[in-house]
């Protein structure tokens, strides 16, 4: 059918039945390079001194403690090539297994996936080691934090057969944490099974997993399951487990079982006076820092800080996560930046450790949580960077946050401005680099309707060009709408799309492309101007490279577009429907029938039209059912009917009257709704068949006229009775009144209905509205806007 189908959309045109049309030459059109996606990168005259392989290994590991993913991805291919040239002398690889199983890891944490993917290919392909299970394990951390469990659970589950290599439960915790993350319980259950059926048993740190992701879930009666469930096979709880029971119970507000949890931790942690060593007090310190939570929450944050300050004269050395904790309790009540800012202090003094970003993230995000709070968390902000503090996005993006709501937008814009200059400027590593929220919200920022500032969203896209940051497939699609509203040209709209495309080519689908294409085709700038076809070509092109094409919905879209735009263009649709044609992995449909025939039509090439009504009459009849790929529905036959009273020929007249008798007598199997109804009465009256118009309206279309083996008629409506009542008044004051006076006896709803001045009768050298001999398909709120904003939704 699809075979058929698109030779079908080859034959409907041939050239001399149609107006002659201006061909598109490919190279007519200079069009500018694009400088983000498609203009060559600037070529040095001179040769660059060659590294060698060690020398770029020592790059790629001090890289590795600097936090400098970009560094890593720039320098990393180097390598590759270096250690090719350096095998035909069979000098030493440059780097061990070990330290490339550290860079993998180090593209994991910064989310350099594809990086992670490629050195551990090239372990094997150009440094010559073989895979260990180690090396699995830090796959599967990469597939797993890039969202691809069904891939890790399809990787994990072939090691044995590919490789030799057994998992253990380590490998499958990491499928666990996996799922947790995503917050699906029976995903977890059902990889327990999986994982058991291989001959792997969940081991300790499983089971405290499933009782996270339960308490994360807010399901008790999982976690008591649960822990039953492990003792049941024969895994005694850890303290581990015991500590993700107290802190879950203390958030669940779950109180008596978080104190009888609390007073198995305090026996075990042996109030720490009976610790042995930093050692020991380290591996002790997570429980100490439930129990400091367990404080503040039952007694408040004076017990708290007062257990901690115990703890520490009892020789425990704290860490950030118990700062944290106390900072967390501790600003519950605060108000302004000082009482915020006394509170660390006080916290730094009890356990000698300096607050950190992630506390002074609380704080602000805390302050910032009151509507009016946005000066206070600012002057929080700036008590941080006065202590040298370098900030990051954590301590950003709450203040990005208030700072952009409607009603205090405007007085802080250059706040916004300057904060994230200083984030951006200020950051050195790649933990403290703005990051994808941050970049996403200035984006918005720089939309703003009231404000557009797309000079700063390039500088903004710039920056995350440079630091290799990129935006998943939704959120790209929605700036680059979103930046287009904001531009004040085509042009500059399609340089927004560009910018933020070449982020990451790949993440735009295409979904993401047709509602692209939808929201610049239905920028406002000129009721006098059409999108260029060139930048609607680029596009195109762009969805093709990518492996998204064209489908039957883009055409369908542009088709709608050109044929409506002002002036419409049978160049346009002439040449798109060229593009069709050669477009071998195009599937037609039904739909992008209508939207050429339609487009043709609205365009007045009416030979084009009909020969396309009549290849979609023709594979109708053909189908028994009427339901194949391609068949005449209902907005066919309104776009026919609207056709053939516009074109008002003999022929026209004899092809709709021939059209309707088909459907009355349910040749064609296709229902007369409404929209048909209204399209074919309005052929009437164009021919000047009044009388046979009003017989369908007040006969036909009223239950007591003949159906026909079409079927009954609906009743006609208001859109009905309006188009008889306005070719009643162009036609005579008589038949003006004569139609009025029925529509009130025996439509007395539809006239309540009917506008007041459609009602009005004729007055002498009054001129029709150009509306009125535009109804039908041809009407003005039959728009390319609607057709985009129902493809973009």
């Amino acid at each position: 059918m699809r075979r058929v189908a698109g030779h079908a959309l080859r034959a409907v045109s041939r050239p001399h039945a149609v107006p002659a049309l201006t061909r598109f030459a490919p190279q007519a059109v200079a069009t500018p390079p694009r400088s983000f996606t498609s203009s060559p990168r600037s070529s040095f005259f001179f040769r660059r001194p060659t590294k060698s392989a060690s020398d770029l290994a020592r790059e790629l590991l001090d890289a590795k403690e600097r936090d400098r993913p970009d560094v890593l991805a720039r320098v990393y291919p180097q390598l590759v090539e270096a250690a090719k040239e350096a095998s035909s002398s069979r000098a030493p690889p440059p780097l061990s297994p070990d330290e490339l199983r550290a860079l993998m890891r180090f593209a994991v944490r910064t989310r350099r996936f594809q990086l992670c993917l490629r050195i551990f290919n090239d372990m094997t392909r150009v440094f010559g080691f073989k895979h260990s299970l180690w090396d699995h394990n830090v796959l599967l951390q990469c597939l797993v934090q890039a969202d691809r469990l069904p891939k890790a659970l399809e990787w994990i589950e072939s090691i044995r057969a590919a490789q030799g290599l057994t998992p253990t439960a380590s490998e499958w915790n990491i499928l666990l944490q996996g799922y947790r993350r995503k917050g699906d319980l029976q995903g977890m259950q059902d990889l327990v099974v999986r994982m058991r059926s291989t001959g792997v048993e969940p081991n300790v740190v499983s089971y405290n997993t499933l009782i996270s992701a339960a308490f994360d879930a807010g399901n008790l009666e999982r976690v008591r399951d649960t822990v039953r469930d492990m003792r049941s096979a024969g895994i005694e709880p850890d303290r581990t487990t015991d500590t993700a029971l107290l802190v879950g119970f203390l958030e669940a507000g779950e109180l008596a079982s978080a104190r009888e949890v609390r007073e198995r931790l305090a026996k075990s942690v042996g109030l720490v006076s009976k610790l042995k060593g930093k050692s020991s007090a380290r591996q002790e310190l997570p429980t100490i820092n439930a129990l400091v939570k367990y404080e503040a929450v039952i007694g408040g944050f004076e017990e708290a800080l007062a257990l901690a300050k115990q703890f520490g004269e009892d020789g425990v050395s704290f860490d950030a996560m118990t700062v944290n904790t106390l900072v967390k309790e501790g600003i519950a009540h605060v108000r302004t930046a000082a009482d915020g800012v006394h509170i660390l202090e006080r916290v730094e003094d009890a356990t000698g450790v300096r607050s950190n970003r992630r506390a002074w993230a609380l704080l602000i995000s805390h302050l910032a949580s009151n509507p009016a709070g946005a000066a206070e968390a600012l002057e929080a902000y700036q008590s941080a960077r006065d202590r040298g503090l370098e900030p990051d996005s954590g301590m950003v993006q709450p203040l990005l946050d208030i700072m952009l709501r409607p009603e205090v937008r405007e007085e802080h814009r250059a706040d916004i401005k300057a904060l994230y200059d200083d984030l951006s400027t200020s950051s050195r590593t790649y933990s403290t680099a703005p990051d994808a929220g941050i970049y996403s919200t200035i984006l918005r920022a720089c939309a703003d309707v009231d404000a557009p500032d797309l000079e700063w969203s390039r500088a903004v896209v710039k920056d995350m060009r440079q630091r290799g940051v990129g935006l998943d497939g939704p959120t790209a699609s929605a700036h680059i709408i979103a930046l287009m509203r904001a531009a004040g040209s085509y042009e500059e709209a399609f340089q927004a799309y560009d910018e933020i495309r070449a982020l990451g080519p790949s993440v735009l689908d295409l979904r993401a492309y047709n509602a692209i294409l939808a929201a610049f085709t239905s920028l406002p700038f000129s009721a006098d101007e059409a999108a260029p076809p060139k930048l609607v070509m680029e596009i195109l092109t762009d969805m093709r490279k990518s492996n998204h094409p064209p489908n039957s919905a883009t055409y369908s879209l542009l088709l709608t577009y050109y044929a409506y735009a002002a002036p419409s263009s049978f160049n346009h649709v002439a040449h798109l429907h060229s593009l069709i044609k050669l477009d071998s992995s195009l599937d037609p449909d039904t739909a992008l029938f209508n939207s050429l025939f339609m487009a043709y039509s609205r365009t007045g090439a009416t030979s084009a039209a009909y020969r396309i009504w009549e290849t979609m009459l023709q594979y109708t009849l053909r189908s028994s059912s009427g339901t194949g790929a391609i068949a005449v529905d209902s907005r066919t036959l309104s776009i026919l009917f609207d056709t053939c009273g516009h074109d008002g020929t003999a022929a026209a007249q004899a092809r709709a009257r021939r059209v309707w008798a088909d459907l009355e007598s349910g040749r064609l199997g296709v229902e007369r709704n409404l929209k048909v109804c209204d399209s074919y009465v309005e052929a009437l009256c164009r021919f000047g068949a009044l009388d046979e118009a009003e017989r369908i309206v007040f006969g036909d279309m009223d239950g007591g006229g003949r159906g026909g083996g079409g079927g009954p008629l609906p009743r006609s409506g208001v859109s009905t009775v309006e188009v008889l009542l306005k070719f009643a008044r162009k036609d005579s004051q008589e038949r003006f009144e004569a139609v009025s006076k029925r529509i009130q006896e025996e439509r007395p709803d539809s006239w309540d209905a009917i506008g007041t001045e459609t009602k009005q009768p004729r007055r002498p050298g009054r001129a029709e509205r150009s509306g009125d001999a535009d109804e039908g398909f041809f009407s003005s709120t039959h728009t390319t806007a609607a057709a985009a904003t129902q493809l973009e939704s």
